[in-house]
């Protein structure tokens, strides 16, 4: 009963966000989440996703637009990427509007590749990402700012992209479903969580949310 009216908080605040929430662009100064992660005493229902969303996600056309300058939002972070970034414009057949991507010219992922997994993810949670910046680095790991930009490491796969594009989602109103009363007490009366990296804070459970409904 716990995980069914967990389910009704999370397509109750999925829709009314899609209804209500601007689209993609949003201040750009915006402060990286300050929110310090809680663990939960919950069980995972499993260690992790065994699932690749590759093999499932439409991947729309692009056109890429080589940018001359290296974005601000992308420049501040000069300390991920050593090397320096390259930067484009991507635009997908499924919205008019174009993405930035800045690249580290030593980043794991190609350019190609870059653009393939931010396609992939569905536009309807595309449209709250801001500007993707792409880092090296030997182990896979991200994190998104409360701007909606989101910073790649490592050789990061789909089913990432998704789960980063839910947090630049969950922000995108200024105030983070997950980290609402209302929220909280929904993942507090429940037994389990989706796998083991959600038992790390609350907002890391609703994020595998939307991994799981594509």
């Amino acid at each position: 009963m716990a995980s069914f009216l967990l389910k009704l908080v999370f397509l109750f605040s999925f829709v009314s966000s899609l209804l209500a929430a601007p689209l993609r662009f949003r201040p750009r100064d915006a402060p990286a989440p300050a929110v310090e992660p809680v663990p939960l005493k919950l069980s995972a229902q499993q260690d992790s996703f065994d699932f690749d969303l590759a093999d499932t996600l439409v991947l729309p056309n692009s056109i890429l637009d080589t940018l001359q300058t290296v974005p601000a939002s992308c420049a501040a972070y000069a300390s991920e990427c050593t090397s320096g970034y390259q930067a484009v414009n991507v635009t997908y057949d499924d919205c008019s509007d174009a993405w930035t991507i800045c690249r580290c010219s030593t980043a794991n992922m190609t350019m190609d590749t870059v653009v393939e997994r931010l396609g992939r993810v569905p536009v309807g949670l595309r449209r709250y990402v801001a500007t993707v910046i792409v880092s090296p680095d030997v182990e896979t790991h991200a994190y998104t700012l409360t701007s909606g930009d989101i910073h790649m490491f490592g050789d990061t796969q789909v089913d990432t992209w998704v789960h980063e594009a839910a947090h630049a989602y969950d922000w995108a109103s200024g105030t983070p479903f997950s980290q609402s009363a209302e929220w909280a007490e929904a993942v507090g009366n429940d037994t389990c969580v989706p796998d083991t990296y959600s038992a790390t804070d609350v907002a890391e459970v609703r994020a595998p949310s939307y991994q799981r409904e594509q």
